[in-house]
Formats: C-alpha cells, sequence, structure tokens
C-alpha cells in the first residue's frame, strides 16, 4: 500500500524545494525543484506551502511534485516583493515544519486516507487552507508593516533609522495612501520622529486610528502629519512631556527656545495657528515624562479644528 507524508512548510520557497528535493527524493525531484525555487527564491520571498509528496514511486514523485510548483506559478499568487525584506524577517527565511501527518491510500475509496483521522475520510475532504487563507508574514520597513499595496501599519516606536526605513518603504511600496496607528508607542529619537512626519506629510498620506488602535507619545506627531486624520470611536492617544538623555525637560529651557520651538513650528507646518500650536505643546506637556495622559478622538478633533 503506498503512502505519502504532507507536509507544510513555512519559509523560504527556494530553500523549501531544496531540502523536499534532499529529503525526500534527491535524485528524482532535484533538478527541477531547483529549477522552481530560483524563480520562486526571486518572486515570492516568503511562502507557506503545502506539498503532497507521494512516496510509491520515484517518477510519480518528480511528476506530482512538479505539477504542484507549477500550480503556485500559474496562481499568480499576490505576494510582497523581495525588496521588503530587512533585518527584522531574515531570520525566517530557513524552512520549518510547522504540521506534518501521514496519509494511506484507500483502494476502496480510490483516494488518500489520513491515518490518524477516525473518520476514514478522504484527505480531499479534509478541510484544509486554501491559498487565500494562507498567511504570509507582512513586510517590515522599521516600525512600519504593509497590510497590502496601499495600506502601511505602525506598530512599534520609531527611532534614528526610522526615516530609512520609511523611504524604503514608499520606493518599495509606490501606492502606500495611508497609515493605521494600531500600537504606535512613540520614538526614542525626537529629531528622526518630526522628520517622518515631514515625509507623511509630503507624501500627502491619511493617518488613521482604527478602533481599538493607539498613537502614544511621539506617535502623535506622526498622527497629525496626515494630510486627512481620520479616527474610530475607540481610537486612544497619549502624550507627556519630553525628556533628554540629562533628564532636561520643557520648562529647563525659555518657551522660546529653539528645543521647544522644535515641536511648535511643527505644530504649525501641520496646519495649528500660533495660538493652537502653543496650547497643544503645553497640553502634551502637561504630564510628567514617566506618567501619561490619555484622551480619545473627540479631544484630538478639537486640536485638529483649525
Amino acid at each position: 500500500m503506498g503512502w505519502k507524508e504532507l507536509i507544510i512548510i513555512n519559509g523560504t520557497a527556494g530553500q523549501a524545494f531544496k531540502t523536499l528535493a534532499t529529503e525526500q527524493n534527491k535524485n528524482a525531484c532535484s533538478e527541477k525543484t531547483e529549477l522552481a525555487g530560483n524563480y520562486l527564491r526571486r518572486a515570492t520571498p516568503r511562502l507557506q506551502l503545502i506539498f503532497k509528496l507521494p512516496a510509491a514511486r520515484k517518477q510519480f514523485t518528480k511528476h506530482r511534485l512538479w505539477l504542484q510548483v507549477a500550480t503556485f506559478l500559474a496562481a499568480g499568487l499576490a505576494l510582497p516583493p523581495a525588496s521588503a525584506q530587512t533585518a527584522d524577517n531574515r531570520q525566517e527565511r530557513h524552512p520549518k515544519v510547522i504540521e506534518t501527518w501521514i496519509e494511506e491510500w484507500d483502494p476502496n475509496q480510490s483516494c488518500w486516507i489520513r491515518v490518524d483521522d477516525p473518520t476514514n475520510q478522504c484527505s480531499s475532504n479534509i478541510i484544509r487552507p486554501t491559498n487565500d487563507e494562507i498567511v504570509y508574514p507582512l513586510p517590515r520597513f522599521g516600525p512600519f508593516l504593509m497590510l497590502n499595496a496601499n495600506v502601511a501599519l505602525q506598530d512599534g516606536s520609531t527611532d534614528s533609522q526610522t526615516p530609512k526605513h520609511f523611504v524604503r518603504m514608499l520606493e518599495t511600496y509606490s501606492e502606500v495612501r495611508q497609515i493605521n496607528f494600531i500600537d504606535a508607542s512613540g520614538t526614542v529619537d525626537d529629531v528622526a520622529n518630526l522628520r517622518v512626519g515631514r515625509m507623511i506629510r509630503a507624501a500627502e498620506l491619511t493617518t488613521h486610528v482604527p478602533n481599538h488602535g493607539s498613537a502614544r507619545s511621539g506617535a502623535v506627531e506622526l498622527f497629525l502629519a496626515g494630510t486627512n486624520r481620520t479616527m474610530e470611536e475607540g481610537a486612544r492617544f497619549a502624550v507627556h512631556a519630553w525628556r533628554d538623555r540629562s533628564g532636561r525637560g520643557p520648562t529647563d529651557f525659555d518657551e522660546h527656545h529653539p528645543i521647544n520651538m522644535l515641536y511648535i513650528d511643527y505644530y504649525m507646518e501641520m496646519g495649528m495657528t500660533h495660538d493652537k500650536a502653543h496650547a497643544f505643546y503645553n497640553f502634551t506637556n502637561s504630564a510628567p515624562h514617566s506618567e501619561a495622559l490619555w484622551f480619545g478622538p473627540a479631544q484630538m478633533q478639537f486640536w485638529l479644528e483649525p
């Protein structure tokens, strides 16, 4: 009785193909899997694929695997471009088996049966992930992840490298139109953060905080940078006073000192009047650096109004 092992693999496509070829049927599969792997490695940097590898005959294994590859090539899956890979996700390149089981051929039903399935259903009747349901890691550019070609998510804080990441994101995804603040925790470099805000404004992006999303600390400056700022009812914002590496804050400098005007000038660039920019800056500094002043869409809308 023939049998086969069904394996779900998560990792770089080319390496996954080569690993399967080596472990399952080196002589029969290596030439074509290497060819397919080279193509997929260029076109699809991250895959979570399902392979059926019958072990009854080598020739059949080679034929079946190549058909499986051709199916994925013909599917035209919309996957992130290879240039979206960053240091954050390079560690995910190597394949990792996340689920495996054995199926046997049932001559009575003329189908494969999963050996650990007490119902003896044909495996074709067992619900498996479809192409649309397979989860692909989102391309990441620093704190930004690409939800799709038009929408980026901010998840995390900005730092000195974020302007570079942001430029790469726009170069790779030229159709980005919106940034959703999911868990935007602030910044560790205010100067770089304000630079990113100006980039957002120059790109004429919409900034949006969805229900249960949050823009906190320096992320509030990025939210203000949107040419169109939108919020859902459950959106949350948090501000507090800044503090430099020497432990100094805004009240340690004159009101019109350049370090304070850095923020006030930015708020005016983003559309606030002179008086409202000063008032908003004072509002953000009303909570100590070690604490946070939380507020919702209604209060944010007040600051957005001319």
